[in-house]
């Protein structure tokens, strides 16, 4: 058997380096990879590697041969919660993961067809509380992880126009946590019990794509639907603070329970315009509506007899609109710079907002850069998301309430030409 190429030797040692980490928080993920990420999410219209399967599937056209990318988004982020006249809460430190790996191109330099399929996530938000009272009654862990498939195909219409499509398999878990009361199996009284439920829920999707690509200036658009995502699951009750051998009954009347749950994806369109200055520096504009609105509740269904706690949210979140701009600078040593800002809006207004969705609108500053040695290229990136302090509805006793938060992202990436010329991508 022949060795495998020191480039795959290079991209597996990449990947099992890393450290373990987390995809930015917010919403929808729109930062994938070194490059995107470093330009705080601005490649939409400048897709020229394979991440082009999550950007801008019309983009695929630009790839000659095939091309491999992988690699780590991650992020540590923070929540915290003030009241008027009581405590405030700081939200566990969470450290989570998201991988990306994207593959595709075009069979020839001569076809008008170009392929890819990857795998990312594009919505991960885990935030969890320390235990209060059960008076709170309030979401004391709230996790949406979901990963995706993405098959891709595009098709070069002349020199300058592509379209290209794609299907959206997402696959997840959904997971609610509360800290309650519930009646005592003898009638007599409540205990204090944590409630979860956790379910795998999933869904389909498409997305349809245009590009128009000159030497120096180029834009595109991508229409992305509505993914309606639901599963089963169990409800589960843990004692707070008891032994639930001493209270007759209890595991009768609190064993685990069927449950079902459902989330959704909105449908999204986005446009973007780059532009070329000189040879070697490139700046794209990205703007992308998203249609939030469409959910207008979150709930947990629970099959069989027994208490059941309330995990009903009406979340009635409203549409969104996000500004991206992004630059790159490549040197003729083979090195890269980049840096980006955005302006991500949180979709949740204030009459909703509660500890399972808590950050407001987000700040984004991005910089990275990369290293192209021929046959692979690495990417690396940093970013800073500042939420804006978002007020919230009355908890408890408290006549108000106030939440903040942020995080850093970061993203590594390592970018591979299967059997292809050397030279960095356009």
């Amino acid at each position: 058997m022949r060795p495998p190429p020191r480039a795959v030797v290079a991209v597996g040692a990449a990947l099992v380096l890393l450290p373990a980490a987390a995809a930015a928080s917010g919403f929808s993920l729109r930062q994938h990879g070194g490059r995107g990420t470093a330009q705080a999410g601005a490649l939409l219209a400048r897709a020229d590697e394979p991440s082009a399967v999550r950007y801008d599937p019309a983009a695929l056209v630009s790839l000659s041969g095939l091309r491999l990318q992988a690699g780590l988004d991650f992020d540590i982020s923070d929540a915290r919660w003030s009241s008027t006249g009581v405590a405030g809460r700081d939200s566990e430190h969470e450290i989570q993961f998201t991988p990306h790996i994207y593959l595709g191109g075009r069979p020839s330099d001569t076809s008008r067809w170009a392929w890819g399929i990857g795998v990312d996530s594009p919505f991960w938000s885990l935030t969890e509380w320390p235990a209060t009272t059960a008076a709170d009654r309030s979401s004391q862990k709230d996790k949406v992880a979901l990963l995706e498939l993405r098959p891709s195909v595009a098709y070069a219409i002349d020199e300058r126009w592509s379209v290209g499509a794609a299907l959206r398999f997402v696959r997840g878990d959904r997971e609610e946590r509360i800290l309650s009361t519930f009646p005592a199996p003898d009638g007599g009284g409540t205990l204090p019990l944590f409630a979860e439920a956790t379910s795998t829920i999933d869904g389909e999707g498409w997305v349809l794509a245009g590009r128009f690509a000159e030497r120096r200036w180029g834009g595109a658009a991508v229409f992305s639907s509505e993914v309606e995502l639901e599963g089963d699951g169990e409800l589960a009750f843990r004692p707070d603070g008891f032994d639930p051998a001493a209270v007759p009954g209890f595991d009768a009347l609190y064993a685990p329970r069927d449950a079902r749950q459902r989330f959704l994806l909105p449908a999204s369109l986005a446009v973007g315009a780059w532009k070329a200055f000189g040879e070697r520096t490139r700046i794209e504009l990205d703007i992308e509506r998203e249609r939030w609105s469409s959910l207008e509740r979150t709930d947990v269904v629970v099959r069989g007899d027994g208490p059941s706690p309330i995990f009903a949210r009406n979340r009635d979140w409203r549409d969104v609109t996000a500004v991206r701009l992004g630059g790159e600078h490549r040197f003729a040593s083979g090195w890269r710079v980049a840096a980006g800002l955005a302006h991500e809006p949180s979709p949740v207004p204030d009459a909703s907002r509660d500890f399972a969705f808590p950050r407001g609108d987000a700040s984004v500053l991005a910089i990275g850069g990369g290293y192209d040695l021929g046959t692979i290229a690495f990417d690396f990136a940093w970013s800073f998301h500042d939420h804006e302090r978002a007020e919230a509805p009355s908890i408890g006793d408290s006549p108000s309430s106030t939440f903040a938060a942020d995080a850093q992202a970061l993203s590594v990436s390592a970018r591979w030409r299967l059997g292809e010329r050397a030279g960095g991508d356009r």
